[in-house]
């Protein structure tokens, strides 16, 4: 279960609407959407208040969600970025998004390019 699947069950088990919880926390309803659509991943002062809002402790809350199963034919380099990912921030994360899109579209690019050399 990610992060997002974890927040939007304790919250639906409150029998809250996403516009609630935003309200008890002071973001806004979009942010809600995001954190349970995985867009984004709450701060870690919002993280607390998430967590004090659902009335389970910073630690449970982050432990129901890491129960990602990583495949197991997984690059090991994949794996230990995977590992990380939960330390960085949204900004961070938004950074690495961007460079991850790039990178791909780089890569498509020179594909595309190399076919178009071929024939």
């Amino acid at each position: 279960m990610t992060l997002g699947q974890t927040i939007n069950k304790l919250r639906k088990g409150k029998g809250w609407k996403q516009n609630e919880l935003a309200k008890r926390l002071g973001v806004t309803q979009s942010m809600v959407a995001k954190w349970e659509g995985d867009q984004a991943r709450p701060r870690p002062q919002a993280f607390k208040q998430l967590a004090e809002a659902l009335e389970v402790q910073p630690e449970d809350l982050e432990q129901q969600s890491s129960e990602i199963q990583i495949p197991p034919d997984t690059k090991p380099a994949l794996k230990e970025i995977w590992q990380h990912l939960s330390q960085l921030s949204e900004d961070q994360l938004e950074a690495l998004r961007v460079v991850v899109r790039d990178m791909t579209m780089k890569s498509q690019m020179e594909t595309l390019f190399r076919q178009g050399l071929a024939s």
